[in-house]
């Protein structure tokens, strides 16, 4: 018959199926109330450098604001915690000079040089 395959070669080489395989899986994580208290994913933080940071330098942390204070560079920027931890690598990667990182409130200006953390 037109149109049909013969018996010993049903299906073209490309459309034979592999064997299934099962994937284990575990059931979603479901999120509970008190999970509310947990830091936000992302924050502003304020990171001191020692040195002043030319233009190719700065252009390693596209994400940070930055601004000289004295002797210093001080970079500012909303981070989660992946990006916070892809800047310090970045820093560390660099050989630059890490003085301070700083959390800060939302609404606050950037620390200037002597400023004192309340504990």
């Amino acid at each position: 018959m037109p149109g049909r395959w013969p018996a010993q070669q049903r299906w073209p080489r490309y459309a034979i199926q592999a064997p299934s395989h099962q994937i284990l899986a575990m059931w979603t994580h479901l999120v509970a109330l008190d999970d509310r208290g947990m830091d936000p994913a992302s924050a502003r933080y304020m990171i001191r450098i020692n040195g002043h940071l030319g233009a190719t330098l700065l252009s390693a942390f596209p994400a940070m604001a930055w601004e000289r204070q004295g002797p210093q560079t001080v970079l500012t920027g909303v981070l989660d915690q992946p990006g916070l931890y892809g800047v310090l690598a970045e820093i560390e990667a660099l050989g630059l000079d890490l003085l301070e990182v700083r959390q800060l409130t939302p609404g606050a200006r950037s620390p200037e040089r002597g400023d004192t953390c309340s504990p």
